[in-house]
């Protein structure tokens, strides 16, 4: 047995010796969430001894389906009775289950969590497994108190760094002036930092309010200067592996390379530079990839945009911490305005990573 497989092994242990058989395996991208879960089916299997288990496996996205279905074969797990559905579909589910598993669990919405309360009450005796890579504190506390679900198992990314099972990292934070010469509020003739300025005095001056809120987060994200600054990293990275998450598909589309969103649909492009089969050096993305792909030899992440969420962050920085080289180090570049709520929302969402190993500079 690799250590891989014995610490998988021990997690699998842990899990079957709650005795409420209901939690969360709290473990970090790459440690191996699928394969902990397999064994944990084989252990259930063996003690039902009665056939296979009937499993239901909800995720948040298409890709992680795939995922499953790969370590599936990969390990030589045959089970016909396992069914698949999303966070969004949840509602669907009438059948009965032996083993329910939620995977990225910290991603369900307060509705989601409601439909998946109501599962886990008409699935009684069910094992209930629920997954996670990244979660944080306030969220962890949330899914306890609305599901009963404790964390069962945790092991960070540090733990994982220290074990050779990820890559090493640094997070290099470059801070941009929002732009102040172009103007892109055409009816009050403002630049985005005017614009920014004038939503900001409005919030602090009436109270916070939703619309205001968001608004201030588009321009952000949409900034030029943020764009400029994006744009030249990418120039100085052109002969390397580089996955960039951008806001929306605006941005991607004016970063001059590769893109795959939901609007500009390119899975096989996409597939191709996942498992580094193509000349693409370069690939923009929006929310895809966050969770549940592994990229091969991604040495490189850019984020052009982010929000307070930690969880979010993470993901995407995990991309790239798959150990495929020895002494491996992933380079990460975050790009943010010098703003004092978004450096806020950057220290906010940092929360999982070593502070050590961030660096800032200013551009």
């Amino acid at each position: 047995m690799t250590f891989r497989d014995q610490i998988q092994e021990k997690w699998a242990n842990e899990f079957m010796e709650n005795p409420d058989g209901a939690g969360i395996l709290h473990l970090c991208p790459r440690a191996g969430k699928i394969r902990t879960s397999i064994r944990i089916f084989c252990k259930f299997q063996r003690i039902q001894g009665n056939g296979y288990p009937k499993i239901l496996i909800c995720y948040p996205d298409k890709n992680i389906q795939k995922s499953w279905e790969d370590d599936f074969i990969t390990v030589g797990y045959n089970n016909p009775n396992i069914h698949y559905i999303t966070h969004v579909s949840l509602g669907k589910v009438i059948e009965d289950y032996d083993i329910i598993v939620c995977d990225e669990i910290h991603l369900l919405s307060a509705k989601q969590k409601s439909t998946f309360k109501k599962i886990m009450k008409d699935n009684k005796g069910a094992l209930i497994v629920g997954l996670s890579g990244t979660l944080a504190k306030n969220t962890e506390q949330e899914l306890k108190k609305e599901l009963g679900l404790p964390v069962i198992v945790e092991y960070t990314l540090e733990e994982a760094i220290r074990d050779g099972i990820i890559s090493d990292y640094k997070i290099t934070v470059i801070k941009v002036d929002l732009d102040n010469k172009t103007i892109v509020d055409q009816k009050k003739s403002r630049t985005e930092k005017q614009k920014y300025n004038a939503i900001s005095w409005v919030i602090k001056s009436k109270g916070q309010s939703l619309f205001l809120s968001l608004a201030r987060m588009r321009l952000v994200h949409n900034s030029l200067s943020k764009l400029t600054a994006t744009k030249k990293l990418l120039d100085n990275l052109k002969d390397e592996r580089v996955l960039v998450f951008c806001a929306n598909n605006k941005i991607a589309k004016q970063l001059g390379c590769k893109v795959h969103t939901s609007k500009n649909n390119d899975q096989e492009g996409f597939e191709q530079f996942v498992a580094n089969n193509s000349q693409i050096n370069h690939l923009a993305v929006c929310k895809i990839g966050n969770t549940g792909v592994s990229f091969k030899l991604l040495d490189n992440i850019v984020i052009n945009a982010f929000d307070s969420n930690s969880e979010n962050l993470t993901q995407r920085i995990c991309r790239s911490l798959i150990l495929d080289s020895k002494d491996k180090v992933s380079n990460i570049y975050i790009i943010t305005s010098t703003e004092e709520v978004e450096l806020k929302w950057l220290k906010k969402s940092l929360e999982f990573f070593d502070h050590k190993k961030i660096k800032y500079e200013q551009h």
